[in-house]
């Protein structure tokens, strides 16, 4: 899945030429290939699969990437449907909406028939929130439909009587109306599932501090995971229980008979990033998530990749007292499940898969000499230097932002200035996550990575919007004494567990996994 391209020789006219990137094959010679701008996936009869086109991504509802020319050939699949267009509107600032425009060969079809197709095909968050049909699109001088002189909505969109259900008690009322403000999404079912609605780990931040403040009420963060929906979680309120102490421990998807995978948390410190995971996975694997007790801002903070090791490994084996154990961490708990797989090798626990997912290991060789980092970082600036010309070339508006955010950031962690919260009320998180992750990164600093006996598996993001030494490997064919397989999957660092990418990741955790088993 992924971009298409076409070749054309040097002799050709160059028709938008940002897009073109030059190739000397060893036969044609000299060629360029362009990148067209359309999305398609392969299909197993060698066949292409049309889904639309790139120019036409969005991003909606917490940072999901929305495809709208995706949508529109599901929508035009269905029977009685001639034509069909797809925006993204904000006619209330603050509030994106994804609109679908159809015109109709068959007057019988409902809006609610055309979002339950969408629904059926794909995910929760790319379903249309209003359906508009019209007679006939307006259309400009070169005979395309012109979205400008498309009409706004004139009504909220029309629920399913047989799906909704509205809210049965007060409790279940407050949250609806709190899932509609933070969701930007009118008319929410209390059935209707938080990350399927566009939900993810800063929404559920606000969500829990909205409840611990106007509730009185402190919830885990990571109580969306089993109550995702208004009416679980309602329920869950009303029989919650302070425990006594908070676990690192998070069950996913507890279900299945394969040998549990173990998902260590990166620098947002939770395992809600993973949730698309527990969506795709084979139905018979379970998933579970480690993350630092300390997020309740009462536990201790670990200052060791060891001590952080040590207390995931037991509380894993107070779960799975047995193994085999397979580990897998992002970013930051990429290093830490590299330590916790060391740990379990010296205990004799038979282990099965040691996962790294985009963790590059330049950030802990520090143990050179302060002459040799200096030496070290000088040699690096001009591949990093051409790497980010050559980027800025292809894409200046990433590569700026990236930049832009990059230097920010850096300042602040210089002076010593909390992370800017994203969302209102939500300081109070951050100041905490922020003073975690320095005692987490110097804990790195002081760590000294050794050479692995067991076979790395790297799940390594297609897109890097910034310099790595090791763009191939990132730096760890060194340490794999046993070998190393990459997987390469689509998206960035982040994005990389994000609709539709999560999907394809856990396709390919799936495949590496089976294949330790063998």
């Amino acid at each position: 899945y992924g971009d298409c391209v076409a070749l054309y020789y040097l002799n050709k006219p160059e028709q938008t030429a940002e897009r073109f990137i030059q190739w000397q094959h060893p036969e044609l010679g000299e060629i360029r290939v362009y990148r067209t701008g359309d999305l398609a996936s392969l299909n197993e009869d060698d066949s292409f699969q049309f889904h639309g086109r790139r120019d036409e991504q969005v991003k909606i509802r917490g940072g999901y990437r929305v495809e709208l020319g995706e949508i529109e050939v599901v929508i035009c699949n269905i029977n009685g449907l001639s034509q069909a267009k797809v925006i993204v509107r904000e006619d209330v600032p603050g509030q994106r909406k994804i609109v679908a425009y159809v015109i109709l060969s068959d007057e019988s079809i409902k809006e609610a028939d055309i979002k339950k197709h969408v629904a059926e095909q794909l995910p929760g968050y790319m379903v249309p929130d209003l359906v508009v049909i019209m007679k006939e699109f307006p259309l400009t001088v070169s005979g395309k439909i012109d979205k400008l002189l498309l009409p706004a909505p004139q009504k909220s969109s029309s629920v399913n009587k047989n799906i909704f259900k509205s809210p049965a008690n007060p409790l279940e009322d407050y949250l609806k109306l709190l899932w509609e403000e933070i969701l930007q999404i009118k008319n929410i079912s209390t059935n209707a599932n938080f990350f399927d609605l566009g939900g993810n780990s800063l929404i559920a931040i606000q969500m829990m501090i909205r409840i611990e403040k106007e509730k009185e009420i402190q919830l885990p963060l990571v109580s969306v995971f089993d109550h995702y929906s208004i009416e679980k979680l309602a329920m869950f309120i009303n029989n919650y229980e302070t425990p006594e102490e908070a676990s690192s421990l998070i069950a996913i998807k507890p279900s299945g008979s394969r040998p549990p995978v173990y998902l260590i948390h990166g620098d947002s410190l939770n395992v809600l990033n993973f949730s698309g995971l527990a969506r795709h996975i084979h139905p018979d694997q379970p998933v579970y998530g480690l993350q630092p007790k300390a997020i309740d801002g009462k536990s201790e903070i670990f200052d060791t990749i060891e001590a952080i090791s040590q207390h995931y490994i037991e509380a894993i084996i107070q779960q799975n007292p047995t193994g085999p154990y397979a580990i897998a961490g992002h970013s930051f708990g990429g290093y830490v499940a590299f330590e916790m797989i060391k740990q379990l090798k010296q205990s004799g626990k038979p282990i099965l898969m040691l996962g790294l997912f985009d963790t590059d290991v330049f950030n802990a060789e520090n143990d050179l000499s302060f002459g040799k980092r200096i030496t070290k970082k000088i040699l690096r600036q001009f591949p990093k230097f051409l790497w980010i010309a050559k980027s800025f070339i292809a894409n200046p508006k990433h590569v700026i932002n990236y930049q832009f955010v990059s230097l920010r950031r850096r300042f602040r962690e210089f002076f010593h200035l909390h992370t800017t919260a994203v969302a209102p009320g939500t300081e109070p998180y951050y100041h905490l996550m922020d003073k975690i992750n320095a005692i987490h990164h110097k804990a790195l600093y002081n760590y000294r990575l050794e050479k692995c006996t067991e076979k790395i598996v790297l799940f390594k993001a297609i897109e890097r919007p910034y310099f790595v030494d090791d763009f191939d490997f990132l730096g760890w064919q060194k340490y794999a004494m046993n070998g190393l397989d990459v997987y390469h999957i689509p998206g960035d660092h982040v994005t990389m567990f994000t609709e539709p990418n999560c999907k394809i990741l856990a396709k390919e955790i799936e495949t590496a996994l089976l294949k330790a088993q063998k």
